[in-house]
Formats: structure tokens, sequence, C-alpha cells
């Protein structure tokens, strides 16, 4: 068995290697919503706090476009009666910002929920 160490893989350009037939999350951040903190994250420069349940994720690199992918979810709540709704709020994404909410089905109202976590998919600017 070989082992191969690496502190930096390039193209034969110099480049940035192309990785084929995969796609690695290019952001996620995990969020208490009641205390408007990160708890973890990649790639997040910094979370707004708009209202209750309504947040803005920004990124620190920007993706290529604003037609990437952004799922979530809430967890570790009491409750189970929550649709998160990412990129809500009829506000669209843009190549370094994300909004969404969290929505209490039950109440018919915003909720800050202890930890919502979104995942962004596409390519970096």
């Amino acid at each position: 068995m070989s082992t191969l160490k690496a502190d930096t893989i390039q193209s034969t350009s110099g480049g940035a290697a192309t990785l084929t037939k995969q796609q690695a999350p290019k952001m996620w951040t995990t969020v208490n919503q009641s205390t408007a903190a990160i708890k973890d994250s990649l790639n997040t420069a910094s979370i707004t706090d708009h209202s209750t349940g309504l947040f803005t994720h920004t990124a620190t690199s920007a993706m290529s476009n604003a037609n990437y992918a952004v799922s979530g979810t809430n967890i570790g709540d009491t409750q189970s009666s929550y649709a998160l709704n990412v990129c809500g709020a009829g506000v669209a994404n843009t190549t370094t910002a994300h909004k969404y909410y969290n929505y209490n089905t039950v109440t018919d109202g915003h909720h800050d929920a202890v930890t919502i976590s979104t995942v962004v998919q596409g390519d970096l600017a």
C-alpha cells in the first residue's frame, strides 16, 4: 500500500485541480436562532437576524451565480411542527447570501429554533 501526502494539489497549468463526478457542499451553517449565534460553519462570513425566525446567511466566498441549491433542516427543538422555508420570504438568492425563515405550522407564526442547519450546493465563483 502507498501513502500520498500533499499540502496543495494543482492542475498541470498551476490552477485548481478539477474534481470530476463529485460535488461537495460549498457552504454550510448551523445556527442557534434563539441566541443568533453560529454554532459551526464552512464558508460563512456572517448571519443576520432580521426578526423572529427570519435570517440571512452570507458566504465568505461567492457562488458563480445565484442559481445554487440550498437545503436545510431545523433540529434540536422540543416541538415537531415547524417548517423550514429556505430562500423564503419572497427574497431571491444572491451570489453571496440566502435568506430563510422557520415557521411554526401550528401557531402560524415565525419561530426561533434551537438549531437550524443549511447547506449550499453549486459552484464557487
